[in-house]
């Protein structure tokens, strides 16, 4: 009897991942972090391109000092039974006792942001025999002003006491990091505000008696477009997959080469008289007999239902509108400038030939939320 699998027809709607423009990306990362240290964040299935698509591809690329980041725990351990031996950080850091042992176990890197997780290191720390170290590293994140994770101003100087007595325990060097509220913005004045808060922090515990210390602030936005001396780290996220931090869309990123290209075909053909309607609502109608292909993608494969009639969609490599209301599994297309479309011919809702910005900017949103959101019935393909 035949394998029912081979008989299963390919995914019409697939996001294409270009490998090459991953290593592109890196690499005009590195060279942008004036021999830094990178920690690449690979969280939220490496922000909807696959996280061990992402770490196997990287993994041979990275310099050895260099670092994964994810959200949470499973990630990290995902990474490491896929045989990923580069270092992990987990920027949720534990959230149980066990999440310790784990860290230990695997030499995976674990953030601190609260009290309680401190205790929790100090109650570990004090299970190690004289001379015994962790062999995870702890990433210390201090709140500068976003106000979301992070130990207050006030509480640093009792954290670095703790550090103090627990640093004969560490093997590797503690690592303060804070975070960015408005990096998107490079004329924002909180940036710099944050800044300055970040290096008196820097200034107390190089003040400490901790040896051995660094330090990590920019993410994607400040890495390309600010000085970053303070730092020993950089954690570039969005940028890694080619798509611009920035909200000013004239601020120059173009060197980065999108990493995703999601993609589908058409798989129906109409001819509309003038004054018919298209889908659901019928807030589309033709101004005059036009023919409209019906593409096999919609918001259950990640396709914003927000999206206004005249979005680009890219059928073949033209620019076509989007026409009516994006459906659960379609949407609909004004094919006049495609006349040769068929049956069969490939569409691009976001990719190499139409920036994924563009769509989320005309969907209200950002292109964290669409690359991150296609579901689990697209096809994640290598190139």
């Amino acid at each position: 009897m035949q394998d029912i699998s081979t008989l299963i027809a390919k995914p019409l709607c697939h996001a294409r991942i270009d490998t090459s423009a991953l290593r592109h990306n890196y690499a005009l990362l590195k060279q942008a972090a004036d021999g830094k240290k990178l920690m690449l964040m690979v969280k939220a299935n490496a922000y909807g391109h696959g996280l061990l698509n992402v770490a196997n591809t990287l993994s041979p690329e990275m310099d050895q000092q260099d670092a994964f980041g994810v959200a949470r725990m499973f990630e990290a351990v995902q990474l490491r039974e896929a045989g990923i031996q580069s270092r992990v950080v987990v920027l949720s850091g534990a959230m149980s006792f066990n999440d310790w042992q784990l860290a230990q176990q695997l030499n995976i890197d674990l953030a601190i942001h609260n009290s309680e997780q401190l205790q929790s290191l100090q109650d570990f720390c004090s299970g190690l025999r004289d001379g015994e170290q962790c062999h995870f590293g702890v990433w210390l994140k201090v709140d500068t002003g976003m106000h979301r994770l992070g130990f207050l101003l006030k509480q640093v100087p009792k954290v670095i006491k703790v550090f103090e007595s627990l640093e004969k325990h560490l093997e590797k060097p503690l690592v303060v990091m804070s975070h960015f509220a408005n990096a998107d913005d490079i004329n924002d004045p909180f940036n710099s505000a944050q800044e300055k808060v970040f290096l008196s922090v820097k200034t107390a515990f190089e003040n400490s008696q901790i040896s051995s210390i660094e330090f990590s602030l920019p993410n994607s936005g400040a890495l390309l477009s600010r000085s970053n001396n303070e730092s020993t780290w950089m954690r570039p996220g969005i940028a890694l997959y080619g798509i611009s931090p920035f909200q000013d869309a004239s601020v120059n990123s173009s060197h980065l080469k999108q990493v995703m290209s999601l993609e589908t075909q058409l798989i129906s053909i109409k001819h509309l008289e003038k004054g018919e309607g298209v889908g659901y609502g019928q807030n589309w109608h033709a101004d005059k007999p036009t023919r409209i292909g019906i593409a096999a993608i919609g918001y259950g494969d990640g396709y914003p239902r927000e999206l206004p009639n005249g979005t680009t969609v890219c059928v073949d490599g033209l620019a076509c509108k989007l026409v009516g209301t994006v459906s659960m599994d379609l949407i609909a297309i004004d094919l006049s400038g495609a006349e040769t479309a068929e049956i069969g011919t490939r569409v691009q809702v976001w990719g190499d030939e139409l920036p994924v910005t563009t769509i989320a900017s005309a969907a209200n949103t950002i292109a964290y939320t669409l690359v991150c959101g296609i579901t689990q019935r697209v096809a994640v393909d290598l190139v």
